[in-house]
């Protein structure tokens, strides 16, 4: 009976070293997101504002990239299973920081001079949040994407000043944005749709819904950083 406890756990130990088959596109859409988002930065960065606001669209800027750039860095290259299991954290550490990222050129917005209280809360759930990524890198799905959405959420006080800040078609690009996220969160979680497994499955789609998400995100932050 040991013997074959033995057994079993050498060929468990077996297939976790074996090669992961992947979707033929998965991690591709996060790949030229990534280049793309270095043509963000430099935009960003030739904007006419100036102080904590600018320093705030760098940050977002910088956290997009970031996000995207661990993203495709975990998603796309076939790695080694402690590899993997180092990348898979740093993938998951990133989204923690464009949710953070993407909340703190809105806060520099209402209060240009000195972080608010909320963008510090945000930050500092966003730090409790990368802790969690790093002890429990393999949590259940469904949990790690309801983190992420509520976090997210957090958000919202926020978000009800916006319209008289920025106007509404600004405020309708970031809720746009926001209501992506959370459906793609979904998709995550459950799986589904899941169209082309071997090709573009659930997983592809997501990484779309995130490429749209950002985007409208972008183009919200961007026309606010035009002074």
């Amino acid at each position: 009976m040991v013997s074959g406890k033995v057994g079993a756990m050498a060929t468990l130990a077996l297939e976790m070293e074996e090669p992961k088959v992947k979707p033929l596109l998965r991690g591709t859409f996060h790949s030229f997101g990534f280049v793309a988002s270095l043509f963000g930065i430099a935009e960003l960065a030739l904007s006419p504002v100036e102080g904590w606001r600018y320093v705030a669209g760098i940050i977002f800027a910088s956290s997009l990239t970031l996000m995207l750039g661990l993203s495709a860095l975990y998603h796309r290259p076939m790695w080694s299973h402690a590899a993997r299991n180092r990348l898979r954290m740093a993938d998951h550490i990133g989204i923690f920081f464009l949710i953070a990222g993407s909340y703190t050129p809105f806060a520099a917005l209402i209060s240009p001079h000195a972080p608010t209280f909320g963008l510090i809360g945000m930050w500092v759930g966003a730090v409790a949040g990368i802790l969690y990524a790093i002890f429990n890198s393999h949590g259940h799905r469904a949990l790690r994407a309801m983190t992420y959405v509520v976090l997210g959420l957090c958000a919202a006080p926020m978000i009800l000043g916006l319209p008289v800040h920025i106007g509404w078609a600004r405020t309708g690009l970031l809720l746009a944005g926001a209501a992506v996220y959370i459906v793609g969160a979904g998709v995550y979680a459950k799986r589904w749709p899941n169209p082309r497994p071997n090709v573009f499955g659930y997983h592809e789609v997501f990484h779309v819904m995130v490429l749209v998400a950002a985007g409208l995100h972008y183009a919200a932050i961007w026309g606010i950083q035009q002074g």
